[in-house]
């Protein structure tokens, strides 16, 4: 029985190196694409509206009819380019790091509400919970996959996030109108999602919110060993 414990013991603490490994290599090819969107096609963007700004200055001078056109353009250019900064951000939300997580979820709201034509909202508690930075990094993510998932697979159209604590524990709830959370397994959101939790010795149950929403609750406990 001794060994067999050993080897227990053993064999959780790899699937716990693993566990961080994994989760470190998403978060790095994470920042990698959204560093590439913000730095690269950010900023030739940038560029792209300021020699539409000249054009359309020139263009005016000369009393020419389609000076109104380069004025378009640049409008487009600045809508998408707006559009590639929100979504580098959602890959790289630096904000988590510089205000917390709860700035960076509305955020997150913000962005997906504008490219996905949803209603999504973060309620605010009436105080904040101040959470460590590994966690609120997690939660992010948790939040993103799921709000992501529910939208594209479950046609979800209104999401809600709330994040309270209590003396022992952090909770997040994440409800949506979409279809039932049986299929969430699809091509491994489920399984992402667990391995987060695990890195934070946090456990999720799902349920009918008392609006008759598809609800998720993940709790995280204070006392808590990250892998």
């Amino acid at each position: 029985n001794k060994k067999l414990d050993q080897m227990v013991e053993e064999r959780n603490i790899k699937l716990a190196k693993l566990t961080a490994k994994l989760l470190a290599d998403s978060e790095s090819v994470k920042i990698r694409h959204g560093q590439r969107l913000h730095d690269g096609i950010g900023q030739q963007l940038t560029g792209v509206q300021l020699l539409c700004a000249s054009l359309s200055d020139q263009l005016l001078d000369e009393n020419n009819a389609t000076a109104s056109l380069t004025h378009l353009l640049r409008t487009r250019a600045t809508s998408t380019h707006e559009q590639i900064r929100r979504i580098s951000r959602m890959l790289f939300p630096v904000r988590i790091e510089q205000v917390g997580l709860m700035p960076a979820l509305d955020e997150l709201s913000s962005s997906i509400s504008d490219i996905k034509l949803i209603e999504f909202k973060v309620v605010e508690p009436g105080d904040p919970p101040s959470l460590p930075e590994m966690i609120s990094l997690q939660l992010y993510r948790i939040c993103q996959e799921t709000a992501l998932h529910a939208i594209d697979r479950l046609r979800a159209d209104r999401i809600s996030i709330r994040i309270d604590e209590t003396h022992s524990e952090y909770l997040l709830g994440i409800e949506h109108n979409g279809s039932s959370i049986s299929d969430f397994d699809e091509r491994g959101q489920l399984t992402l999602i667990q391995y987060r939790l695990k890195n934070i010795s946090g456990s999720m149950r799902a349920s009918i919110s008392t609006r008759g929403m598809q609800k998720t609750t993940i709790s995280i406990p204070k006392t808590r060993t990250i892998g």
